[in-house]
């Protein structure tokens, strides 16, 4: 067993439903970042049974985790962190209508920002509320250029050129107050037509016009330091038939060779539509690491989070993936962990 894993210790799961514990090893979780939900969504008892069953790195709160008392919250934030593999804490917090923390329900939408240092404003006094309770990473900043579509009140507007920098003022705000930060949604969702959530989009814009107009503010997000890019469920004709999410074109070639990205690639939800109805979460788990993402975002479904683990152990049980390659993506994955003092 690879050394860098064996520290953590992992045992399989037979069954979603409870079932007995066995030796068989199984690297998935130091690629996993897990939600939970059900009756005690707002306690830590959902949390700390996916830890215990999955081993993950990461856990990713939402507005259903955050329990109805401040001090229970705090509580529940403490008790996860102190599970013996100390997973990073994840949060979807974009501002405006994406907003999971009531404490900062204020934070204002991109779009409503009037320029750089309004944005990087916002964004640094996110981060320092977002660093008080112990967050690790936040999963914003959404960089589609879009004015109409399913992501144009998430966007920060129209123009590549505003949405590059209020988006890398963003990215330096969030770095500055200690937290880690994720540009979305690549390689750009702003031509999108649909939302993922529902469907698989298919954006038909030519290889040009994807470069200069959709890849300018994550070539500007890398500049400003930012380190996660989450990918789109999304086809992009132009440059590969296949998901974003599988593409070793636009993970490998576009996002990490053009333009020099060595951070964590992050998906997007395996619990979303083209997933689901596509080849299927376990599937997709194993096609999105084969094609270079380090971290999978399983937020919702326990059911979900096994069949990733299932099929991620099997994977590379069978060498189908690497245990260099997992190593890899978890050394990365390490890296977004911050001082106490941020």
């Amino acid at each position: 067993m690879a050394t860098w894993y064996a520290q953590k210790g992992s045992r399989n799961i037979d069954s979603v439903s409870g079932g007995s514990t066995s030796d068989v090893w199984n690297p998935a979780g130091a690629v996993m970042m897990v939600g939970w939900s059900g009756p005690d969504c707002y306690t830590a008892d959902g949390a700390l049974a996916a830890i215990a069953r999955f081993n993950p790195v990461g856990v990713i709160l939402y507005a259903r985790n955050v329990h109805p008392e401040a001090d229970g919250f705090a509580q529940t934030l403490e008790r996860i962190r102190s599970a013996p593999t100390a997973p990073l804490l994840f949060v979807d917090q974009e501002g405006g209508r994406v907003s999971r923390l009531p404490v900062l329900s204020g934070q204002p939408a991109p779009r409503a920002l009037a320029d750089e240092a309004a944005a990087y404003g916002a964004a640094l006094e996110a981060g320092r509320a977002l660093k008080a309770i112990g967050i690790d990473c936040n999963l914003a900043p959404v960089l589609d250029v879009a004015d109409t579509g399913p992501m144009a009140s998430r966007s920060y507007g129209g123009s590549a050129e505003r949405v590059a920098a209020l988006g890398a003022a963003t990215i330096r705000g969030y770095r500055d107050a200690g937290v880690a930060c994720c540009a979305k949604h690549f390689p750009g969702l702003g031509h999108a037509s649909v939302d993922p959530h529902v469907a698989a989009p298919v954006v038909d814009l030519d290889a040009d016009t994807l470069r200069q107009r959709d890849l300018l503010p994550f070539a500007e997000a890398i500049k400003a330091g930012v380190d996660c890019v989450m990918v789109a469920h999304a086809t992009y004709t132009a440059l590969d038939s296949r998901l974003a999410t599988y593409s070793r074109v636009l993970i490998g070639d576009v996002l990490r060779g053009e333009l020099g990205f060595s951070g964590v690639v992050v998906t997007d939800s395996l619990d979303m539509a083209p997933i689901i109805e596509g080849v299927g979460p376990g599937e997709a788990a194993v096609r999105a690491i084969e094609a270079g993402c380090d971290l999978l975002c399983l937020p919702h479904n326990a059911q979900t989070q096994q069949q990733c683990f299932d099929a991620l152990g099997s994977a590379v049980r069978e060498g189908r993936i690497s245990e260099e390659r997992i190593a890899e993506s978890a050394a990365r994955i390490a890296r977004l962990r911050r001082p106490a003092d941020g």
